[in-house]
């Protein structure tokens, strides 16, 4: 769900008969009467000087509580304005997007695999279990959805109404009811929990300092039997010799699996306040029910990061923890903690109310799981997978437009003239937004793909595609195509590389990219670009630019008079140690490169215009082989790099 009561429960029912007035039972009629006078609830008929009339005695579809529920969620406009993928063939054209949102939501299902059965009337558990997911909770955890009555009952939203033996006579008067209830229970700020924990509860200790040191190398498993308090928990996680790091992946903020995060704590490579709310979870899901992540997205002048910690509801609201751990491992690194402070809200969304000294919070997020991936940046935003464990609180769009100008004076052009940009935070973040015709439209310089990448919230992540070639033995390396990076507004070495000459295109007398591969144990290759203007070369790495921190040392902006100088000069000041070194110029992304046991590198003859080797060491066993690509071979490449997913090639 991808707002969260944004507009206090936007219900609006579709209605067309009239039925008599003495029929209508008298609190069906008070509450469609009160949520119709709120704008929630729509009545039938021609007349506007005449009273609405409501069929509230008949028994609503599945399709029209469905839609119900899209504009109780305040996504009505986003359902009609999106193209929702669905296997249902009974599905009529209007109630499409309402149930194509819904369906990739997670919000409904089909009565099977094809049909979606949105003629048959919806039962009162049905509708229920809609209401109880508005309100935050999981059918399968927290209540099951064929009984739903009874949880509904147990937090007072329902008063003991509805049964087995009434719920196929569910009709839209009930709907009326129980939405008004919905509604005043939302503007009461009645919260999901019932545990009358304390802060200080949460953070007891029932483990002392010798006992926590013992759990620090132990496997997942046995910590999570060995820790019940959130204060064992942040014990556990202060004693990390991990680096502390504000951001994951790199520092352009980019999302980490949970899995990743526990590859992380126990290599010792580093920490985050979203892995270790993650961690959290997993640790505690068992002590505190309903316990969660809280993921914001804020901005300062010169940053966009995540702010990550959790919550646990109790009776009246919520507790909002800092990441267990991380105001201590902050310290000892000297970094921010990037987490909340401590509170008691009576809403989530209050939370927002908690960050750090100096940050604008552009979006809050709820994550009622530590099983996913669970936060990426792209233009912007913080985007969680498509899942019903995530939900949107909060979010100001205007907190993005915060950030300074970039200051490109540093990055190494030959005149101050070349550093101009007309793009601004503000048009850069709604180029990123557009299509990527109309950026490239607008990005005509280095200056301005440069700024592009900053204003947006562009992030350096990822790693390769490859295809193992069980034919050959070699694995073949590639990036995705430059319109699924823009679309994702992330990516690694090659598909930013594929970004720039794709946006660049045309406004060169040459762009290209150049594929690299490293002396051996040094992590593979690495793709940046280049570009010729009148008589001299420019070398660039803009991958590294961003995660870098924007800082010219990442770019290593190098220029001579020939394309083999100047990436000589480029060579000479990264931290690698070049083997390999070839260019090529290229709208569709870099080139395949095929890697084997041996220090050779593969490609595919005549696969990019104007291909040309500027480094080999053949002395050390270095050297490029052009090879003529099987047509299948290279369709399934190109099948990999349109899906951007990995996969085998095996010919037999």
């Amino acid at each position: 769900m991808r707002r969260f009561m944004a507009v206090c429960l936007a219900l609006l029912v579709l209605l067309s008969l009239q039925v008599p007035s003495h029929a209508v039972n008298r609190e069906a009629e008070t509450a469609a009467e009160t949520l119709y006078q709120k704008g929630l609830f729509r009545g039938t008929g021609t007349d506007p000087s005449a009273p609405p009339v409501f069929e509230l005695e008949r028994v609503p579809s599945r399709t029209e509580a469905i839609t119900m529920l899209v504009r109780l969620l305040g996504a009505e406009e986003e359902a009609l304005s999106g193209a929702w993928p669905m296997p249902f063939r009974d599905v009529e054209d209007w109630a499409r997007p309402y149930v194509g949102y819904a369906y990739a939501h997670g919000l409904t299902a089909g009565t099977s695999a094809a049909a979606y059965g949105g003629d048959a009337p919806v039962t009162a558990a049905q509708y229920l279990t809609f209401m109880l997911r508005v309100l935050g909770y999981e059918s399968g955890r927290d209540f099951a959805w064929d009984r739903a009555w009874d949880f509904a009952d147990e937090i007072g939203l329902t008063d003991g109404r509805y049964t087995a033996a009434n719920d196929a006579a569910f009709t839209r008067g009930d709907a009326a009811i129980v939405s008004l209830a919905l509604y005043e229970r939302q503007q009461s700020g009645v919260s999901a929990g019932t545990a009358e924990w304390t802060h200080e509860d949460v953070m007891t200790r029932t483990l002392d300092d010798a006992a926590i040191a013992k759990l620090q190398r132990i496997a997942l498993p046995r910590l999570k039997d060995a820790i019940s308090t959130y204060g064992d928990f942040a014990a556990w996680a202060a004693g990390q010799t991990a680096e502390y790091r504000r951001e994951s992946g790199d520092r352009s903020g980019a999302g980490v699996l949970f899995d990743a995060a526990l590859q992380y704590v126990f290599t010792e490579e580093y920490l985050c306040s979203n892995m270790l709310a993650a961690l959290a979870v997993y640790c505690l899901e068992d002590d505190y029910e309903g316990i969660g992540i809280l993921a914001g997205l804020a901005y300062d002048e010169q940053w966009q990061g995540v702010l990550a910690g959790n919550y646990i509801p109790v009776a009246g609201g919520y507790l909002v923890l800092p990441a267990g751990g991380a105001a201590e491992l902050s310290r000892r690194h000297g970094t921010e903690s990037m987490t909340f402070r401590a509170g008691s809200v009576e809403r989530l969304a209050d939370a927002a109310a908690l960050l750090p000294s100096g940050w604008d919070l552009g979006q809050l997020w709820q994550i009622s799981t530590s099983d996913s991936r669970y936060f990426a940046f792209s233009k912007g935003a913080l985007l969680p997978e498509e899942r019903a464990d995530t939900r949107l609180l909060y979010e100001n769009p205007e907190a993005a437009l915060r950030r300074t100008s970039l200051d490109q004076s540093t990055f190494g052009f030959a005149t101050p003239a070349e550093t101009a940009t007309a793009l601004t935070p503000a048009s850069g973040l709604a180029l990123s937004r557009g299509s990527i015709d109309q950026a490239a439209a607008e990005v005509n310089t280095m200056a301005d793909f440069f700024a592009y990448l900053y204003y947006s919230g562009f992030h350096a992540y990822g790693s390769d595609l490859y295809l193992d070639d069980r034919e050959s033995g070699l694995n073949w390396h590639f990036n995705c195509l430059p319109e699924r990076v823009f679309a994702d507004n992330a990516g690694n070495c090659g598909g930013t590389a594929g970004l720039a000459a794709y946006l660049l295109d045309g406004d060169y007398d040459e762009v290209g990219l150049i594929g690299i591969t490293f002396a051996a144990g040094e992590g593979g290759g690495h793709v940046i670009n280049y570009v010729r203007d009148g008589g001299r070369y420019y070398v660039f790495d803009p991958v590294n630019l961003v995660s870098g921190g924007f800082d010219a040392r990442g770019l290593n902006l190098q220029s001579a008079a020939t394309l083999e100088a100047a990436a000589e000069k480029w060579a000479a000041r990264s931290h690698w140690t070049e083997k390999l070194m070839m260019a090529y110029e290229s709208t569709t992304g870099d080139s395949p490169v095929g890697w084997g046991e041996t220090n050779v590198t593969f490609m595919f003859q005549n696969d990019k215009a104007n291909m040309r080797i500027l480094l080999e060491t053949e002395s050390q066993g270095y050297q490029f082989v052009l090879q003529s690509g099987k047509d299948d071979l290279r369709a399934a490449i190109e099948a990999a790099r349109a899906r951007g997913k990995s996969g085998v090639y095996d010919p037999n």
